[in-house]
């Protein structure tokens, strides 16, 4: 009898042990299978890099950037999801008007509206959110908490091997980079610091080098939100 009971006894505690560690035993299995990418991505913040040539000003909505001077500038209509399109020495680059944003979507728990840093900062813990993270003593609800964000550094970081954090006045973002297929690709989503207003624009550059690489970081040093349709000014 005396066997019996304690037969039960660990029964009935392997069982809530097991119960109260299901959601550490989900997580495990969605990173083992791929399901969530767990692997670690570096977050730096930005190197910016300055124009050493005549440059003109873009406006597209209310983002304004500088290119050089000699690129292709192509307006596009209103209502597609380019508003204007750049060519210049290999360098590909599109933007999208501004767009209202829905700040924290996805994450809403009391410790993320309590950050106080603004939306850049909650976007930028969770790029460097990771499956190292995952302890088997975490309570159910921390690894909730950071299931919830690796669910959603899919959309913040994409494919990204490397994240680089840029603040400015009225906007900041962060700039995503990874190889494929011979070129190199490069995105940059940016919001307002208040999160109700943020944009996209994607470089390709093929091939790679030191000189359009260093473009792709003048321009994107020279975004600014301002209130002016898209037009194009000179600068010496």
């Amino acid at each position: 009898m005396r066997r019996l009971l304690v037969f039960f006894g660990l029964l009935t505690t392997g069982m809530i042990l097991s119960l109260a560690k299901m959601p550490y035993l989900r997580l495990t299995f969605q990173l083992a299978s791929g399901e969530l990418d767990g692997r670690p991505v570096e977050v730096t913040e930005f190197a910016s890099v300055s124009f050493n040539e005549p440059t003109i000003e873009v406006q597209c909505g209310d983002l304004a950037f500088e290119v050089p001077a000699r690129a292709q500038v192509d307006y596009k209509p209103a209502g597609e999801l380019v508003g204007v399109s750049v060519e210049v020495d290999g360098l590909m680059f599109g933007a999208a008007p501004p767009r209202e944003e829905r700040p924290g979507d996805g994450l809403s728990s009391p410790k993320w509206e309590a950050w106080g840093g603004g939306e850049i900062d909650r976007r930028v813990a969770v790029c460097r959110s990771s499956g190292r993270e995952l302890s088997f003593w975490m309570s159910a609800a921390e690894v909730d908490e950071l299931e919830a964000r690796l669910a959603e550094r899919r959309f913040i970081c994409l494919r990204a091997d490397r994240v680089e954090v840029l603040r400015g006045e009225t906007l900041s973002g962060l700039f995503l980079s990874w190889p494929g297929d011979g070129r190199t690709c490069l995105v940059f989503e940016y919001v307002t610091p208040d999160g109700k207003t943020g944009g996209s624009a994607w470089f390709v550059l093929q091939p790679l080098s030191e000189r359009s690489l260093a473009l792709a970081r003048a321009i994107i040093g020279s975004f600014h939100l301002e209130a002016h349709q898209s037009v194009a000014v000179a600068h010496p």
